[in-house]
């Protein structure tokens, strides 16, 4: 069995200076929905591609307003 860990922080810096490259096996997010907000949809995708494995995956909530501006970012 492995050992799973929940963290409440400011994802960018942590997950850059605290977790490996390739090293997650999931992230689950629900970033604010506001336009303003909108850059943290492209730190959550390089976070994402650096971060996650191979097999992992992303899951992350997004109203419909902005989501081709969020499916952008996060590709």
């Amino acid at each position: 069995m492995s050992e799973q860990t929940i963290v409440c922080a400011d994802f960018y810096p942590w997950c850059m200076e605290n977790l490996k490259d390739n090293s997650i096996d999931a992230v689950i997010t629900d970033p604010p929905y506001p336009g303003e907000y909108l850059p943290l949809w492209s730190l959550l995708g390089e976070v994402a591609a650096r971060k996650l494995k191979p097999s992992g995956m992303l899951i992350a909530y997004s109203g419909n307003y902005n989501l081709p501006a969020v499916i952008s970012r996060l590709s």
